[in-house]
């Protein structure tokens, strides 16, 4: 048996292949192939002469065929996409008889697989599975272990932020733990000061109050730097033109200048500059650097405030309708120079620091904290802004103050609408004086003397005085308010927010004064409980409190106060805004009175007030025909007790229940005898009126003519 030809891909392999086979195998494939040449085709035949047609085959494929194939008479077989591999082809035969030659003869071959499937690649695949592992796994490690020391920097930035908040919220209760003594020291000094006394008493008083002042200005600035550094002071930018509010600021130095005997002047080569400005931090920064230059210039010397707009060429398109510039600007220059000692330039890098005071400034007669300047600092880079100094010994300091143009500098949640901080201006202006903050400050004209009230009124008199409830946790506060208030006003006193709430419920009260910080109940919660019950809320509040930021006030205001005190406060201010307060609710139960002969729906108070006296006039209207409606009716129609009602509608209106309900049936009577037709009788009759000459004396006491004489003039 031989196999006389072998072909791969169609091309016939040489002779010397396959010349001698047996059917043993070498361990050494006779030939070898790679991946590509996988089809291969066999020819074989038998050595039997006498008949080779007669002759069978059966032929086997190792490694690809488990049994021998039965070729018959065939002498070709041909294979097609072998896979790589070892392989080995058998092939035997019969003669003519039939009989099998159990010899077969056998070719091996091999088929060497690509390099993406050899040994080493999958020993590739093998190391680059596990590197992947391994990377990813490094890589989860990592992620881990960054997650956790991410959490690990949060918890200390929220620790860090907490104890930032815990150092403000100590700084804060601070201030108002010092700021009530101050008041309790200042309001009293101002009052000995108003007098007349002989030799150097008055002096001393002066030194006591400037002090006491000067004290506060300290507490005031260690709060803001506190707040700076807890994040809890938050930047409130609008745009506003900056000429006319530091014009205002430079001249309320005027008076003390003037006293020191200090020129001051303020310059500026343009009366317009828009600016993104915070309008409480920016009056603390010039306020500081004038407070400064006061301080340190000496008799004689000058203070002069520039400004220096810096614009590109004017162009015709860069006017508002007033003809002022509003485009082009890139930004304004505040200098503020003195001529007073000055300060050497070793010191000049560190004056900005917390707490950095110069040692030559020792042999001055003023001595600096070292906080003003830094908080200066820290207000100034929190509106993205520059200061810069130069300072010569002996000649003077120059402050520079660099502000950009636009807002492009500022945070989106930094920028206030105009609408939102003009309510903010409103409320600023109408709770806040204009003031020189700190030893410079100035007091509020009024109208009020400061002459001691005459006490010897007479009981009577007493009796028609409105009546304040002062609630207040301190007995020496509630002392010294109510040596302010006492002569003008009947006093009631609460040492509580819950005994305020029940002395409040009892009506007597025009007006209500309560501190903030109070025990149990404080006094935001005191004056929320105050205006959301019906039968306190027309009366008004004035909130004490030792926290002076602007967002203190709101929060303040937000509650339903009427008016917002700062510790330590003015007594003449105080006694102004009381009373403000109570004459401002007696014109407007003077208006509603007003309103209700001409239209009684027509009142504007508070939304809860509104509310009752609205559901009180539409319940006398249902009833106007019914003569029998009187005030316990009322009350009970309105789910009210008689007490209460009658203290909701006279501390509204000035009006008893009985008067109230009156007045609405004469104007209805007013209007129904302005139509045709009608006589007096079926008015009365039909606005509840039984007696006609009771309805005639009302009706001329209100309308100053007789029903019949109205009559005749409607017709």
């Amino acid at each position: 048996m031989v196999i006389t030809k072998i072909e791969v891909q169609n091309e016939v392999i040489p002779r010397k292949y396959y010349a001698d086979l047996t059917s043993n195998v070498s361990q050494k494939p006779l030939l070898k192939l790679n991946y590509k040449q996988n089809t291969i085709s066999f020819w074989f035949s038998a050595l039997d002469f006498s008949a080779p047609e007669e002759c069978q085959f059966k032929y086997k494929l190792e490694d690809f065929e488990r049994e021998w194939i039965d070729a018959e008479h065939r002498k070709f077989v041909s294979y097609t996409n072998l896979n790589p591999g070892k392989y080995i082809f058998r092939v035997k035969g019969s003669n003519s008889d039939g009989i099998w030659n159990e010899t077969d003869v056998a070719f091996s071959f091999i088929i060497t697989p690509p390099w993406w499937q050899t040994y080493w690649a999958y020993l590739g695949y093998v190391l680059l599975i596990i590197g992947i592992l391994y990377t990813v796994r490094r890589y989860e490690m990592n992620r881990v272990g960054l997650k956790h020391q991410l959490n690990l920097q949060t918890l200390e930035t929220r620790k860090f932020q907490e104890l930032e908040r815990m150092k403000s919220r100590f700084f804060s209760n601070l201030s108002h733990e010092f700021r009530t003594p101050l008041m309790l020291i200042t309001g009293p000094i101002d009052q000995l000061r108003s007098r007349s006394y002989k030799g150097n008493l008055q002096k001393m008083y002066e030194v006591i109050s400037r002090n006491s002042r000067r004290l506060l200005e300290l507490i005031d600035q260690s709060l803001a730097l506190s707040q700076l550094d807890a994040g809890v002071l938050p930047l409130r930018a609008r745009e506003e033109n900056l000429i006319p509010f530091l014009r205002g600021l430079v001249f309320s130095f005027d008076s003390l200048a003037e006293k020191k005997g200090i020129q001051i002047k303020f310059d500026t080569d343009s009366d317009f500059c828009l600016a993104w400005i915070d309008h409480d931090k920016f009056e603390k920064i010039i306020n500081n650097l004038l407070s400064n230059a006061v301080k340190f210039t000496p008799v004689g010397g000058k203070i002069i405030v520039s400004t220096i707009v810096e614009n590109p060429p004017e162009s015709p398109f860069d006017k508002s309708p007033s003809g002022h510039r509003t485009g082009g600007q890139r930004g304004i220059s505040i200098t503020i120079s003195d001529t007073g000692i000055g300060i050497h330039p070793d010191h000049q890098k560190k004056i900005f620091e917390r707490f950095y005071q110069v040692d030559d400034l020792s042999k001055s007669i003023h001595v600096g904290s070292g906080i003003g300047l830094a908080l200066i600092k820290e207000l100034v880079e929190l509106h993205r802004w520059t200061i810069s100094l130069h300072s010569e010994v002996g000649k003077g300091s120059t402050f520079t103050l660099q502000i950009p143009k636009g807002r492009a500098h500022l945070k989106d949640d930094e920028i206030v609408s105009d609408a939102k901080q003009l309510g903010k201006l409103k409320v600023k202006e109408s709770i806040e004086p204009k003031t020189v903050e700190g030893e410079y400050k100035v007091g509020i004209e009024d109208k009020i003397s400061d002459k001691p009230k005459d006490t010897g009124k007479t009981l009577s008199s007493a009796a028609h005085l409105p009546t304040i409830l002062i609630v207040e946790d301190s007995p020496d506060v509630r002392y010294y308010l109510s040596t302010i208030l006492a002569g003008d006003y009947n006093l009631q006193e609460a040492a509580t927010g819950e005994e305020g709430l029940k002395k409040a419920a009892t009506g007597s009260s025009h007006l209500i004064i309560s501190d903030i910080m109070m025990p149990v109940m404080d006094g935001m919660e005191f004056c929320r409980r105050i205006k959301s019950d019906l039968n306190t809320s027309h009366i008004p509040v004035i909130l004490l409190t030792a926290r002076a930021s602007q967002e203190s006030r709101l929060e303040g205001l937000e509650t339903g106060a009427d008016d917002y005190l700062v510790k330590p406060f003015e007594r003449r201010e105080l006694l102004v805004r009381v009373k403000n307060l109570i004459d401002q609710r007696r014109r407007l139960r003077d208006k509603f009175k007003r309103d209700l002969l001409v239209e009684p729906s027509a009142v504007t108070v508070t939304s809860l007030d509104e509310d009752f006296l609205k559901r009180a006039i539409t319940t006398v209207e249902k009833n106007l025909n019914d003569p029998e409606f009187e005030t316990e009716i009322f009350a009970e129609a309105l789910y009210v007790s008689r007490s209460q009602l009658h203290r909701k509608l006279t501390g509204l209106t000035g009006q008893t229940p009985g008067e109230f309900i009156r007045t609405i049936r004469l104007k209805r009577a007013a209007q129904l005898l302005q139509k045709r037709g009608v006589n007096v009788s079926e008015v009365a009759y039909e606005v509840g009126f039984n007696n006609l000459s009771y309805f005639a004396k009302a009706f001329r006491r209100q309308f100053n003519c007789s029903p019949s004489e109205y009559l005749e003039k409607s017709g």
